[in-house]
């Protein structure tokens, strides 16, 4: 059941997935769902979240750790999520952009788990970029732009039914990064 949450949430977002929704994709009982989730929807998707925001995480630190660059890995990030895309028809690309979005306004105690993914998937862009050699406040800020560039990318690329966008979204700044990489005065050590 947290497996079928965590793909009907991130192609159809929290208003759109229904627990009987994530009963019939489980081929589980009815009856289950309120035995294994007492606390009701929020739990189900915080833990089906957690599942996939860990599984994206892991695969991001991956892609970084055998990158030879944060660029490089910018580009092959892009790469796997347009593979993504092309393999899930445009349904699936973040596994928490459409719940966050959607909950971004409200107290919904399942925004923290959005919110974590976030933080912890700048953090990964950041320990890369420190690896490049900038300082820690130019990988803070580009960090930043390179989560926002990929979201963006994927948005673009859903809504168009064209993984275009992210590819070149992804390239610019694979090469904006390796730019200032390169032209940026490397730290001491």
């Amino acid at each position: 059941m947290i497996r079928a949450g965590a793909e009907l949430l991130a192609s159809n977002g929290y208003a759109a997935t229904g627990m009987l929704d994530v009963v019939a994709a489980a081929k589980a009982s009815r009856g289950s769902i309120y035995f294994h989730f007492p606390d009701g929807k929020d739990q189900l998707v915080s833990e089906s979240l957690t599942l996939s925001t860990g599984r994206a995480l892991a695969r991001a630190a991956a892609v970084v750790e055998a990158s030879s660059s944060t660029g490089e890995a910018i580009e092959r990030t892009g790469e796997y999520l347009a593979e993504v895309l092309n393999a899930t028809d445009f349904r699936m690309g973040c596994p928490v952009a459409t719940v966050a979005l959607e909950i971004a306004n409200t107290d919904n105690p399942v925004l923290d788990t959005c919110r974590t993914f976030f933080d912890q998937w700048h953090s990964i862009y950041v320990n890369s970029l420190l690896r490049d050699g900038l300082a820690a406040d130019d990988a803070k800020n580009l960090a930043t732009m390179i989560l926002s560039v990929i979201e963006g990318g994927l948005m673009l690329a859903r809504t168009s039914s064209d993984t275009t966008p992210l590819i070149d979204a992804c390239r610019s700044a694979s090469g904006l990064i390796d730019h200032f990489t390169n032209s940026s005065p490397q730290e001491s050590s």
